[in-house]
């Protein structure tokens, strides 16, 4: 995004101008390799663009670039017990040394090329002129020379980067245009920023789902910092990121960001270098403002600094040189020894972890847009986030999100559903991808059928699509034909009596035999359809047994969280989530699903310290576990839900949980027991 000819071409949408993007960045005299080109796109549409460069730019000017996978050790015993014609079960002791020897000469070798996920080089000529080429197993034609050599020769290489998110974009924007005859306008992100919806939700960290600004971390900063505007969810993609916490100064702006009277600036020149920052360096963009300006560097010498730093082109002798340079330059210039020798420490832990203002820029526009579109449009987007594979987190926490919007959950139907998630004016309904034991092409064999005509009985679905026994079965325990019938319990026992009477299991595809090829057989007639269900009068499932079973088909319930399921287990002298600030300083007891966590070591010793985020019905919270605690519940930390104490603390109107004693919940009472007796 830094560059002025990639935004004149439309191909970024950040004016480089406008928000102070540096172009030696991306090109300056002293940089003698071409930069990469890196593209997000939607996820769904990659492979369509690869074969679109490949027959625009011809098929023997345009290769995927390869990988070299090498032997690990495991894959090195075995490749070394196949030579030696080895059974695979336990050896003796002194013929599994020798192999172990043998695989330790093999690990780290070469092994087999691979395709690089996402890498692909164009050349001007046909491109066996410069590097050998051959086909992978798929039939694409890669590069044998990995990634390295490539640029060594000079070519291009071109990231074709898949981004869950712009499907997202796209797929919420096409339903909501459908819908209003309009798209949103989603142009003007500075305009997104104000939006007083979007603002809200920015300020409070109500973005789970939103590309970049939904992870746990993410969120606490947007409250800390409480968001004002575009450029504050620009640094905040930015700060978020390892060098400035380990420079020190991420507290330290998040402090001057809330309260701009405790800005200080270490030498008068960056009072007008980091005046957006608030004297802090947190972009690449920044060192090369500072090494310039302060340091007496060019702006290439300055670029080839920020390389240095990080990425691939990480060269820790030439920092080392550089700090020199730049440390004699401020003697020159008469700033004191000390505070150069502090401005050098915070260029200097950026190494490795430092962030573009230029890539911060683009991701807090997508960032904004869909932000726009949650807080506008909650149930087409939450669908088109679970439709495209969630993000940060796995599926039950976005439906648990929904949940927390309001938003009426439907479970899958075989007369409503699509295969994928949808959502529409306040209610989602599960696509019929989200059964347990029912692959994509049953589900499209089943909405194929129906377009046709609804289905009118569970006899009539069997018939007319590849729907087998298991797959129908569970189905059924999650309400799937609640339109023909809604209660579970007697579409079980129906579906017994199908595949159980030999005439009519006849007359029902098996998809062990026809599920590839059930869209190429001819069709059979329709005609009078099975006889009808004669199921006994049967009761619906309680509740908690239709949750049981959703748990385990679904990956959740849909009435409910699962930790409703275990409230027998618990006392009542619990706080929720977002009563949290009203105990500050005081001691709670809270119950938690962990939908998140990391572990952080801490010196001297390097003992490990852990984040997680957990949620309850009323929302998420973080907990912190302080090494010592961390290690005397390591085993409690296997379960999934947890009952915790501990004392909240708030910092900058985020709360936590300061975790010091730990009690796992029996989470095996949330698979279900209960047995169907099958007709006569």
């Amino acid at each position: 995004a830094c560059s002025l000819i990639c935004y004149c071409l439309g191909i970024t949408h950040v004016d480089p101008l406008r928000y102070d993007l540096y172009f030696e960045r991306f090109l300056n005299p002293e940089r003698h390799d071409p930069p990469d080109i890196d593209l997000d796109l939607s996820w769904k549409e990659r492979d369509q663009i690869r074969e679109w460069i490949i027959q625009r730019h011809g098929a023997d000017r345009v290769a995927m670039i390869s990988v070299t996978n090498r032997y690990g050790l495991r894959s090195a015993r075995r490749e070394a017990a196949r030579a030696f014609g080895l059974p695979d079960q336990p050896l003796a002791p002194e013929i599994a040394r020798s192999l172990h020897s043998a695989a330790q000469k093999l690990e780290g070798l070469p092994h087999h090329l691979g395709v690089h996920c996402a890498g692909l080089v164009i050349s001007p000529r046909p491109l066996w002129n410069d590097l050998a080429l051959q086909r992978s197993g798929r039939g694409l034609i890669v590069t044998q020379p990995d990634m390295h050599p490539v640029e060594a020769l000079g070519l291009v290489k071109v990231d074709l980067l898949g981004n869950r998110s712009l499907a997202v974009l796209d797929d919420t924007t096409r339903i909501v245009t459908h819908q209003n005859g309009t798209p949103p306008d989603l142009s003007d992100h500075e305009r997104l920023a104000q939006d007083p919806k979007t603002h809200a939700m920015l300020r409070n960290g109500h973005t789970i789902g939103c590309f970049y600004i939904e992870s746990p971390a993410m969120r606490s900063l947007l409250r800390k910092l409480q968001i004002r505007n575009y450029l504050d969810v620009v640094a905040a993609s930015s700060v978020i990121r390892p060098g400035v916490a380990k420079s020190g100064m991420l507290q330290t702006y998040i402090e001057r960001t809330r309260d701009p009277a405790k800005t200080v600036f270490l030498h008068p020149k960056m009072a007008s270098l980091l005046a957006e920052t608030h004297g802090v360096m947190i972009y690449q963009e920044d060192v090369l403002k500072v090494a310039h300006e302060v340091g007496g560097m060019s702006l290439s010498q300055a670029d080839t600094l920020r390389r240095a730093m990080s990425g691939k082109g990480r060269d820790r002798k030439r920092l080392a040189s550089m700090g020199d340079f730049f440390l004699r330059a401020c003697n020159r210039n008469h700033i004191a020894s000390s505070i150069g020798q502090e401005i050098w420490r915070q260029i200097e832990s950026f190494a490795g972890y430092a962030f573009c203002k230029a890539h911060s820029a683009s991701f807090a526009r997508l960032s904004l847009q869909v932000a726009y579109l949650k807080s506008h449009y909650p149930a087409e987007f939450m669908a088109a986030v679970l439709a495209n594979g969630g993000g940060f987190y796995e599926r039950s926490t976005y439906i648990s999100e929904c949940r927390r919007l309001g938003l009426a959950l439907r479970g899958p139907d075989v007369n409503q559903s699509e295969v994928l998630d949808t959502g529409s004016g306040g209610n989602i309904r599960l696509g019929l991808g989200a059964i347990r034991e029912l692959n994509e092409s049953i589900a499209h064999s089943i909405v194929t059928a129906r377009r046709e005509r609804p289905f009118d009985s569970i006899a009539d679905c069997l018939t007319r699509t590849s729907l087998g026994e298991e797959s129908a079965k569970n189905l059924a325990r999650v309400g799937g034909f609640s339109s023909l019938d809604p209660r579970e319990s007697a579409c079980l026992l129906e579906i017994q009596r199908l595949f159980r009477d030999s005439t009519l299991a006849s007359r029902i595809h098996e998809p062990r035999q026809h599920n590839l090829f059930l869209p190429l057989a001819p069709k059979l007639p329709t005609s009078p359809s099975l006889p009808p269900c004669h199921s006994p009068e049967v009761e619906p499932f309680p509740p908690r047994v239709r949750a049981l079973f959703e748990m385990e088909i679904l990956g959740f319930p849909l009435a409910s969280h699962p930790l409703d399921l275990l409230r027998e287990h618990l006392q009542k002298d619990l706080i929720e989530a977002t009563a949290m600030s009203r105990y500050r300083s005081r001691p709670v007891r809270m119950l938690g699903w962990i939908i998140a966590s990391k572990s952080v070591p801490v010196r001297p010793n390097n003992h490990l310290m852990k984040f997680i985020s957990c949620e309850d019905r009323s929302g998420t919270f973080e907990v912190i576990l302080f090494p010592d605690v961390c290690k005397r519940f390591s085993r409690t930390l296997q379960s999934r839900a947890l009952l915790i104490e501990g004392q909240v603390e708030e910092e900058n109107g985020s709360p936590s949980l300061i975790a010091n004693r730990l009690i796992s919940l029996p989470t095996d009472s949330l698979l279900p027991t209960t047995t169907f007796p099958c007709p006569p």
